[in-house]
C-alpha cells in the first residue's frame, strides 16, 4: 500500500510516525508531565458552564467502549459489502482499540494528571499514555471522515472529524489525560483508520 499512495500521504504519515516516536521518547525521558502540559490542562480548566457538561457527554461517548457501539453497524456495512476486505479493515481497528491501546500503556507506563498538579475531575483506571478515547474515537471516527472524504461527501468528512478534535478537549477539561497522550493517541488513532480505508480497495489508498 505504501509504494502506491500518494506522495504527499507517504510525506504525511512519515512525519507522524517519527513525530509519534520523538513524543514517546520525550515522555520516557521526562518521566512526568512535558513543558507546558500543566498550565494548558489549567487554562482549558478555566472555562466555565457549559465546557464542563460538554466534556462529559463526550467522554460518556468516546472512550473504547463508545466507539465499539457506535462502530457496530459500519463494521457490519464494511463487511457486507467488501467482504474478507472490510472484515480485514475492521480487524485493523479492533486491533489498534483492543490491543495496540492497552500494550501501549503498559509499555509507556506513564502515570495521569493528579490532584496536585490539576483539577481532576474523572475517574480513571489504567495508565495515561496513549489516551484510549483519542485512539478509538480516532480510529473509528477517522474511518467515517476518510471513507466519506473519499467518496466525495467532503462535508460529511468535516462533521465526521469533529468528535476527534471534541475528544482532545474533553480530555484536558477533565484534567483526564496530559495532551501528549492525546496527540499520541490520536495519531495511532488515524494511522489504524488509514490503513483500515487503504484495505478497502489497495489499488486507491484513501487521498492525502
Amino acid at each position: 500500500m505504501t509504494s502506491t499512495a500518494p506522495r504527499p500521504a507517504r510525506i504525511g504519515w512519515t512525519a507522524a510516525g517519527l513525530a509519534l516516536v520523538a513524543l514517546t521518547v520525550a515522555v520516557l525521558v521526562a518521566d512526568g508531565p512535558l513543558p507546558g502540559e500543566i498550565g494548558f490542562i489549567l487554562w482549558w480548566q478555566g472555562f466555565g458552564t457549559p465546557a464542563p457538561e460538554f466534556a462529559d457527554v463526550i467522554r460518556a461517548t468516546t472512550g473504547t467502549e463508545g466507539n465499539l457501539l457506535i462502530g457496530i453497524v459500519p463494521a457490519v456495512w464494511l463487511v457486507r459489502r467488501h467482504g474478507l476486505r472490510g472484515g480485514a479493515a475492521v480487524a485493523v481497528l479492533l486491533v489498534a482499540m483492543l490491543i495496540v491501546q492497552p500494550v501501549s500503556k503498559e509499555l509507556v507506563d506513564r502515570a495521569r494528571p493528579d490532584a496536585q498538579q490539576v483539577d481532576v475531575r474523572a475517574e480513571n483506571s489504567s495508565l495515561s499514555y496513549p489516551s484510549g478515547h483519542a485512539l478509538s474515537t480516532g480510529a473509528v471516527w477517522g474511518t467515517a471522515a476518510l471513507v466519506a472524504w473519499r467518496t466525495g461527501r467532503r462535508r460529511w468528512a468535516i462533521v465526521c472529524a469533529v468528535p476527534i478534535a471534541c475528544t482532545s478537549v474533553s480530555s484536558a477539561i477533565h484534567g483526564a489525560h496530559w495532551p501528549s497522550d492525546v496527540v499520541a493517541g490520536t495519531i495511532i488513532g488515524l494511522g489504524a483508520a488509514w490503513i483500515s480505508v487503504g484495505l478497502l480497495r489497495p489499488d486507491q489508498p484513501p487521498a492525502a
